[in-house]
């Protein structure tokens, strides 16, 4: 079984924990869309970008610090299935990535998969009555994808 089987088999147990709208529905969700939403870019770490979208709200006990204790949970279960450490690092980053009021702080994502992160969860987050984050897209093509689920 590879990293990210192993992943998911892990998260599907630990989102339970979570409030119904942080289910493993949405991490999955958010990840069919991360990884639609990367076949417009080149050189994109396809693993990477899995595995921040499997753990990216993976603990929602604390919805203000739900990343930093999201990035412990992902690095810990990381480093047990010897992960190595600099994709590690990579996919921290990412997850690091989807968060508004951490982008407002620290700034704008770095890395091409911490942008589509953060589009594929605000196109979530779009889809409920009364919001729309798509001022706050990175990307064109994550507005063009958001229409496409609005109409």
């Amino acid at each position: 079984m590879g990293i990210i089987e192993k992943a998911e088999e892990y998260a599907k147990k630990k989102y339970e924990k979570n409030d119904s709208s942080h289910q493993w529905e949405h991490a999955e969700t958010v990840r069919k869309i991360a990884l639609e939403l990367a076949k417009h870019f080149d050189k994109i770490d396809l693993e990477a970008l899995n595995l921040a979208a499997i753990f990216h709200d993976i603990d929602y006990s604390s919805p203000h610090l739900h990343t930093e204790n999201s990035i412990k949970v992902a690095e810990k279960f990381l480093r047990e299935n010897e992960y190595p450490e600099d994709k590690i690092r990579k996919v921290k980053e990412i997850i690091f990535s989807h968060t508004t009021h951490l982008r407002k702080q620290f700034g704008e994502a770095k890395l091409t998969e911490g942008k589509i992160l953060y589009d594929a969860d605000k196109i979530i987050a779009s889809l409920e009555p009364g919001k729309d984050f798509s001022n706050l897209f990175y990307f064109d093509e994550s507005r063009e994808l958001l229409k496409k689920f609005i109409t």
